[in-house]
């Protein structure tokens, strides 16, 4: 049965099709293998995947140290380490508590409001649409006063919840302190002995097999940095531009932690930076506040614009793939299994990129035995 399958589809298609076809099938199962034991074990490995990552990052640095001051490996690798997480923690401490303090007064602010003088003024606002409401229906807005005090009530809710979870994660800072403790000595550990761990995983390859993982290596290193520094430009774009129009353009509150959630929003695909722009503009709305809603919306074309500019430059080119199959590995993946599913499909289709850029070039060793000959 088998036979008489794979006999039409060799009179159907060609035979570079099928072979290329049968590739991608057994590459594609051993990565999805490989994907899924990764995905399960990931909370318990975690800190360690960081940690390696860092230390590849560090590499370069860690050169330079080692030619520039003339040290051994353990002290410059001490000293990258050092440099790179004084930067990283400093940031962090500014950011958390310009966003907490922003946070308390946003919850003291909810915690003063009477929901019968919000609820009165989104009736306010929806009456001022009367001369078009009592064409359609007149008592709109007595048979509605329940349901529109339930959807303040209910808005009002979400934002306190979501606040008050952000404040409550300070329950899990001893875990996080563990995490991140663990993080940095692994980063020191993986950056010190970055050589020897490359040699050991060398040595489980043959000499043919070194070349191919070395050039998949390398080649994964180069795109990882670009793809990294592509939407490091994107989200940081992001987050500049909506601090810059909330906090000197627009003068709105809370523009630090609006700033952030705009710029962690914008990564995931389905929200984007609609839900924090989209929500200030119906709350500034119905405050009565138009031009701040109207530079709200402005500002958000503006963001949004430039994201769809500059995102197709910078990710395509980095990627080296054509767009539309980057937005089918997106929609597909996660119509089919989420967030989870993007990640899978994206990473197997750059992931069979590198092994096809990388595979032993024929053409060339045959050309090369040509050239010997004569």
């Amino acid at each position: 049965m088998m036979d008489k399958i794979k006999s039409s589809l060799n009179d159907i298609f060609s035979e570079s099709f099928m072979k290329n076809s049968k590739k991608f099938g057994i590459f594609a199962i051993i990565y999805t293998i490989v994907f899924i034991a990764l995905f399960w074990t990931a909370s318990y490995t975690f800190p360690f995947i960081i940690a390696f990552i860092i230390a590849l990052s560090l590499q370069p640095l860690v050169k330079l140290l080692k030619s520039k001051l003339g040290i051994s490996n353990g002290i410059t690798s001490l000293i990258a380490s050092v440099l790179v997480y004084a930067l990283f923690f400093s940031i962090i401490i500014l950011l958390s508590y310009k966003m907490v303090s922003e946070a308390r007064q946003m919850l003291s602010i909810l915690a003063t409001l009477n929901i019968d003088d919000v609820t009165q003024l989104v009736k306010n606002w929806i009456a001022r649409f009367d001369v078009y409401l009592k064409y359609i229906d007149p008592d709109f807005l007595n048979r509605n006063s329940s349901q529109i005090a339930d959807l303040v009530k209910n808005s009002l809710g979400i934002i306190g919840k979501a606040l008050n979870k952000f404040l409550s994660a300070a329950g899990f800072i001893p875990f996080w302190i563990a995490v991140m403790f663990i993080i940095i000595i692994s980063t020191y550990f993986f950056t010190r002995d970055m050589d020897e761990i490359k040699r050991r995983i060398f040595e489980m390859f043959s000499e043919n097999g070194q070349q191919r993982v070395l050039g998949v290596w390398e080649e994964g290193i180069r795109l990882l940095v670009r793809i990294v520094k592509s939407y490091a430009i994107i989200y940081t774009m992001t987050f500049i531009e909506t601090i810059i129009g909330f906090s000197l353009i627009l003068k709105i509150k809370y523009a630090v932690i609006l700033s952030i959630l705009a710029a962690v929003f914008d990564i995931i695909p389905v929200l984007g930076v609609g839900a924090v722009y989209w929500p200030l503009v119906v709350i500034y709305a119905i405050l009565g506040s138009y031009k701040t809603a109207i530079g709200l919306i402005v500002l958000y074309v503006i963001v949004v614009t430039v994201r769809y500019i500059i995102e197709p430059k910078l990710v395509s080119t980095s990627l080296e793939i054509h767009p539309v199959l980057l937005l089918a590995a997106i929609f597909a993946g996660f119509m089919t299994f989420g967030a989870s599913g993007v990640i899978h499909l994206i990473f197997l289709i750059i992931s069979y990129k590198i092994f096809q850029k990388t595979k032993p070039n024929k053409l060339s060793s045959n050309q090369a035995q040509e050239d010997a000959h004569i």
